[in-house]
């Protein structure tokens, strides 16, 4: 149930950062957000939990209110917390 659960949020992950990253506009930050993302499909595959993605999940939410209401410094805030605590996150369990 867990590998099913990790393929599904794996794909909207994907799909979640993808989106925004095409919509930016610049694409060689698009380029190496796909590269970056490859790294991070195989750490969810190895390394997560139900709690860490519902983590996520409400990070992903947070970005996207800041996006529909237009509000960029917001979105930037809200983008710039998601990746520091997967970095830490990921660190925290390769170390």
């Amino acid at each position: 149930e867990f590998e099913e659960w990790i393929a599904h949020w794996t794909e909207f992950d994907e799909r979640f950062h993808g989106e925004i990253a095409a919509a930016c506009g610049n694409r060689r930050l698009a380029q190496d957000i796909r590269r970056y993302r490859l790294i991070h499909r195989g750490f969810n595959h190895v390394s997560t939990d139900y709690n860490s993605l519902q983590s996520a999940l409400e990070e992903h939410v947070e970005i996207l209110d800041a996006l529909s209401a237009r509000d960029p410094s917001a979105a930037r805030a809200a983008m710039e917390r998601h990746i520091k605590n997967w970095q830490r996150y990921f660190v925290e369990r390769f170390q």
